[in-house]
Formats: C-alpha cells, sequence, structure tokens
C-alpha cells in the first residue's frame, strides 16, 4: 500500500511506528467530489507495512499521539450540511451544489 497523497501531518507512536494522515483510495475519491474526509494511517519504518487504522469526516491539518490517544485539529465549517450523514442520493446533490458555490468568486 503507498503512504497516499495529501499527507498533512504526522507523528511518532513508538520508535517502529508512525501515524499520518493521507488521502488513499476511498477518502480520495470522496475528497474530488468535495467531501471532507481524513484518513489515519500507521507505517512501520522498519516493515515498510501500512495500515489503516481509522477515518473521519474532517480535513485533519494537525496530529499528536499523547498518552495512547490521539490529539488532532481540523477547522470546521459550521454552515457546510452535514453530507456524511445524508442518504447518498441527497449527499450527492449537496456535493454538487457545494462543488458550483465553491466555483462562484465574489466581487
Amino acid at each position: 500500500m503507498p503512504l497516499g497523497e495529501g499527507i498533512s501531518d504526522y507523528c511518532w507512536i513508538d520508535d517502529e511506528h508512525i501515524v499520518y494522515t493521507a488521502a488513499l483510495e476511498e477518502e480520495k475519491l470522496y475528497r474530488e467530489k468535495g467531501g471532507l474526509v481524513s484518513g489515519f494511517y500507521r507505517l512501520n519504518v522498519k516493515s515498510g507495512e501500512v495500515e489503516k487504522l481509522f477515518s473521519l469526516p474532517l480535513n485533519v491539518g494537525e496530529i499528536k499521539f499523547n498518552e495512547g490517544r490521539y490529539v488532532f485539529a481540523a477547522v470546521v465549517n459550521k454552515n457546510r450540511p452535514d453530507i456524511e450523514k445524508m442518504p447518498a442520493a441527497e449527499a450527492e446533490k449537496a456535493l454538487e451544489l457545494q462543488k458550483k458555490r465553491a466555483g462562484l468568486s465574489s466581487f
């Protein structure tokens, strides 16, 4: 498994492992449609093995590991509809509308 695109941050969790956020496979496709998602992956620096840990419906910018817990920072837009909880057809329409709005410019 490749490391991924859009690696936003990483942190060491022990002497052999790095945890990082990236857009791989389904995350990348979802982001291309305008969705918010960050995948969390663990890389074994000795073997090169990458394991997906979990994903969150946020664009995570910073990650830390402290006392067995992940701590992260993400920007949240309170005006954005909660697309991730909508039925698929409704979410597709909302994502399309969001993409159109993002393309608009104001003067």
